[in-house]
């Protein structure tokens, strides 16, 4: 992966702003680094009271595109029912992930003809958010390029 999914590794929280098509099969996701907000109290029902601190997009925190001219399949998931697959064995990554095997590749073997002689070698990239997990299987790496315009406060 390029330096760009090092930067995105780094965040200690990380959101999905956006995911659309692009083109025919392709796919744009725009995610956005989050923060820790200030300590706040959470009263639940039943009088119960929590300290903690809200996680929320920073205002002035990294914004990255990330894209795949052509993908084979991808998946969105609700990041509170996602679990790491058995056979899943990760190359890289902390929130740009990408693995050498894995229980969704293995799915997309079994429901697609996609194979390493074509379209080529599938690669499974996974993109950890806070309220989502996206995974994609295609031949090449994705694109990754900075949207940040503004400097971030030291």
């Amino acid at each position: 992966m390029d330096g760009h999914a090092i930067e995105i590794d780094a965040f200690s929280y990380l959101f999905l702003e956006s995911i659309e098509e692009i083109q025919t099969n392709g796919l744009r996701l725009v995610v956005v680094e989050g923060i820790a907000g200030p300590e706040t109290v959470f009263n639940e029902p039943g009088g119960i009271q929590h300290v903690g601190r809200p996680i929320e997009p920073a205002a002035h925190g990294g914004k990255f595109e990330i894209t795949w001219e052509k993908y084979v399949a991808y998946s969105v998931r609700n990041e509170s029912y996602s679990r790491n697959g058995d056979n899943d064995e990760l190359l890289s990554g902390k929130r740009v992930r990408e693995f050498s095997r894995s229980d969704f590749l293995d799915y997309v073997s079994r429901a697609t003809f996609a194979s390493k002689e074509y379209p080529g070698p599938l690669r499974h990239v996974e993109v950890a958010c806070e309220n989502h997990i996206i995974d994609v299987v295609a031949v090449e790496e994705p694109r990754i390029r900075s949207l940040s315009t503004t400097v971030r406060p030291n």
